[in-house]
């Protein structure tokens, strides 16, 4: 014989001959009571003639042939007694859920509803529904006058074993548009419509609510102030108490009303009351509402709490949501400014001045923590502005061209030293580029008629070219570049060398007429030899006035150029002197054997000059020594 299956034959069947109508909301236990009264039989006798277990009736749970048994007797359909029974919820609500939230061998009632019928609503079987919303007032779990809990049948002969009148107690009535009674219309709509409702149904509000007992727990009432939230009836010395259900859900529908914002009041306070202990566990137990992907709408405003709490520096990286979620790590806004050294290696010196010279929004809180947090954006912009500056090294490598160079291109104003990030200047990338863009000219293959860059700078080093000359001159056009190779820098530039020989020339110009001769330029305007030159300097015959020393310790002599041309101008070979004045050249040498001029180099050179002064003086001196004769 199946467990669905009943053999009538066998079984002693005594049904009902007067069959009330079925009130609305009623619970199939009372619905039996209240056919036991109206036949005037005991429930308990009745029960006992057609094998009917007590316990079934009482907490409404019925096995199947059970209810085969009394769909028989009642002449009704057996699912509508399913309906009516605890077992079509222990099936929506799952064994977990149902074995916390039904009362067991005890009821409740509204005195107003059993004074006008007296009969007990399925609904009132559930711990969490506290109140009757026909009559805006709370139900009644125990005796007002011994405080025992009730049984159905003291529900059904409307009196307590102490003989108090159940009708007859005080009504506590509630509010109609207080949050208890939100509450609590909330609470009757979802069981009654149980799992029709596709977005939200009473399983997954109670599974919620189990999740929210952990933050709620030994909290403050955010419903009345007054009192203290307690979630958990299974403790020592505890009891179920239909007000405390009623405060509990209050607050769990309080919660999740002017959602986020209450829900961020409960974690405020939740940071705030309970110790540091307490609060790793439960808010742990209470992340478990996650898993289930229903809820991912709290999960949203949940992390973005904890967010904004790392933004104001009140948590670290390290807390247990970003553990759970390390992702959430990439939504901050703001950072810890310790951890933002760590991260990007920058020591503190230099971090302080990043944030001095950039728009960098900074948090300070002074709190007993000192904490700064930094805008994440702003900080990364900061620093993407920071890697454009380069040292002087780095400038050079970039450039192509050797280090000690780079001081002589600020001076020139070609580049310009940033002090504000580093004691020894930094130079922004943007003006490199702006150089390089400068002296890149057409890309080709360079021919015999071009030279390299660095290779005129090595040629012309005795004419004094740097590279600031040969900027300067690409700049106004005065030479125009090639580049050998597509983007490259000064090493593959090349110049033309009959334009750098121009340059050169107005170069030398320019020089002379503002610093005067080089050395070599002087033997070329005195046709002098070398050797006889140096002579000159250590005799004193003509001497320099700037001696410049390279770092290779070699020697550059600067003249005057009034000095040099004057030596040239007033000086003379004795074959030059004498077809300059018209006089013979016996005459210029006799006066040279005999001391009344003198050899200007001093015999340090084998062309002998003579001073046109000292001659014309020797000149006129004759010729009046002849008038007076």
């Amino acid at each position: 014989m199946g467990i669905l299956e009943l053999d009538y034959s066998q079984t002693q069947i005594k049904p009902f001959l007067l069959r009330p109508e079925l009130t609305p909301g009623e619970s199939l236990p009372s619905f039996l009571y209240r056919i036991s009264m109206e036949n005037g039989v005991s429930i308990d006798c009745y029960l006992e003639i057609n094998n009917l277990k007590r316990c079934e009736v009482i907490n409404g749970e019925f096995t199947e042939n059970s209810l085969i048994l009394l769909a028989k007797l009642l002449n009704r359909d057996k699912n509508q007694l399913f309906h009516l029974s605890m077992n079509k919820f222990k099936i929506m609500l799952g064994s977990e859920h149902y074995s916390d939230v039904v009362m067991k061998n005890a009821i409740k009632y509204c005195p107003l509803c059993i004074s006008e019928v007296r009969y007990h609503k399925w609904l009132w079987s559930f711990h969490p529904i506290s109140m009757c919303l026909e009559h805006s007032c709370f139900l009644v779990d125990r005796c007002h006058n011994c405080k025992k809990r009730l049984s159905l049948s003291n529900l059904m002969e409307n009196n307590c074993s102490c003989g108090f009148i159940l009708d007859k107690c005080n009504i506590d009535e509630v509010e109609g548009k207080s949050v208890c009674f939100r509450s609590q219309e909330l609470l009757c709509n979802l069981f009654e419509s149980g799992q029709e409702n596709s977005e939200v149904t009473i399983k997954d509000y109670l599974y919620l609510a189990k999740h929210s007992f952990y933050i709620l727990e030994g909290m403050r009432s955010f419903v009345s102030h007054e009192k203290v939230i307690n979630c958990y009836h299974n403790k020592k010395g505890s009891i179920h108490d239909n007000n405390k259900y009623a405060e509990l859900f209050s607050n769990v529908f309080w919660m999740y009303e002017q959602y986020p914002k209450n829900l961020f009041t409960v974690l405020d306070q939740f940071n705030k009351q309970k110790p540091i202990h307490s609060r790793i566990e439960q808010r742990i137990q209470f992340e478990n509402l996650f898993y289930d992907r229903k809820f991912d709408w709290i999960k949203k405003e949940y992390d973005s709490y904890w967010i904004k709490k790392s933004d104001r520096g009140e948590i670290r990286r390290d807390f247990s949501v970003f553990k759970r979620d390390k992702k959430l790590l990439l939504r901050r806004e703001f950072l810890r400014k310790e951890e933002l050294k760590t991260k990007k290696r920058i020591t503190s010196q230099k971090f302080t001045r990043i944030l001095k010279k950039y728009d960098v929004s900074v948090n300070k809180h002074n709190d007993l923590r000192k904490v700064t947090t930094i805008n994440k954006d702003s900080i990364e912009k900061a620093l993407q502005q920071y890697g454009r500056m380069l040292t002087r090294q780095q400038t050079a490598d970039i450039l192509g061209i050797q280090r000690e160079s780079i001081k002589g291109l600020i001076l020139a104003g070609f580049l310009n030293l940033d002090f504000a990030l580093d004691q020894a200047g930094l130079i922004n990338i943007s003006e490199i580029n702006k150089l390089l863009r400068l002296c890149r000219g057409e890309v080709r293959a360079p021919t015999d008629e071009y030279v390299s860059f660095q290779k005129a700078l090595i040629q012309h080093t005795i004419n004094g070219l740097r590279i600031v000359d040969l900027l300067i001159f690409i700049k106004k056009r005065n030479l125009k570049p090639i580049l050998s190779i597509p983007c490259g820098n000064l090493a593959n530039v090349y110049l033309n060398k009959q334009e750098l020989q121009s340059c050169i020339y107005t170069m030398k110009c320019r020089r002379q007429e503002k610093e005067g001769f080089y050395f070599t330029e002087v033997i070329e305007y005195l046709k002098i030899g070398e050797k006889t030159l140096h002579e000159f300097i250590k005799q004193g015959v003509l001497l320099p006035r700037k001696v410049i020393v390279q770092k290779s310790g070699k020697k550059l002599y600067l003249f005057n150029k009034q000095e040099v041309e004057s030596f040239y101008q007033n000086n003379y070979s004795i074959v030059a002197m004498a077809k300059k004045l018209g006089i013979s050249i016996y005459k210029l040498r006799k006066w040279l054997d005999t001391g009344k001029i003198t050899d200007q180099t001093k015999g340090l050179s084998k062309v002998q000059l003579l001073n046109l002064n000292e001659v014309k003086v020797i000149i006129q001196r004759e010729q009046k020594d002849s008038e007076l004769n």
